[in-house]
């Protein structure tokens, strides 16, 4: 609620639940401040991907292991038409979540703000995009892009 001299008014936050209405899915991606790296678990969002070492693994917070299939390039775009490429991105089809190295963006001057359940992302002064709390994990806002097939007979 707000208030003035002269009048109240109540304020609904819609667009924020409208925002945070967000299915999960293998295209979601997640701001982790504790990853070392940035990892993808679905093979047709890279750009580029290449094979790697047989015998390469990452580690996760649970001391567990998940075996890398590829490393490459992964371009994503925020709600804000703001696009973001991620190089180096870890092919790890069996995690469940794609996950963005919020150290990694630190160090290549991006600054990140978590507050009120949201986080900023911005670099120079410049809004680059947003995401929300979601179970104690912040999903960025991003377009998703899906490849629809559609098939058909004519008689």
């Amino acid at each position: 609620m707000v208030t003035n001299n002269t009048q109240q008014e109540e304020y609904v936050p819609m667009v924020t639940e409208i925002n945070m209405a967000t299915a999960e899915s293998e295209s979601s991606w997640w701001l982790d401040s504790g990853a070392t790296i940035h990892v993808c678990n679905n093979k047709e969002m890279f750009k580029t991907l290449k094979d790697v070492d047989a015998h390469e693994d990452v580690m996760m917070g649970n001391n567990a292991g998940a075996k890398v299939l590829g490393k490459g390039a992964v371009d994503l775009e925020f709600t804000s038409g703001k696009k973001l490429s991620l190089l180096n991105v870890f092919y790890v089809p069996s995690l469940r979540k794609n996950l963005i190295s919020a150290n990694l963006l630190c160090k290549n001057d991006f600054k990140i703000v978590l507050e009120s359940e949201k986080d900023v992302v911005t670099k120079n002064g410049v809004f680059i995009g947003k995401g929300y709390s979601i179970d104690g994990m912040f999903q960025l806002m991003l377009f998703i892009q899906l490849c629809l097939f559609f098939y058909g007979m004519i008689d």
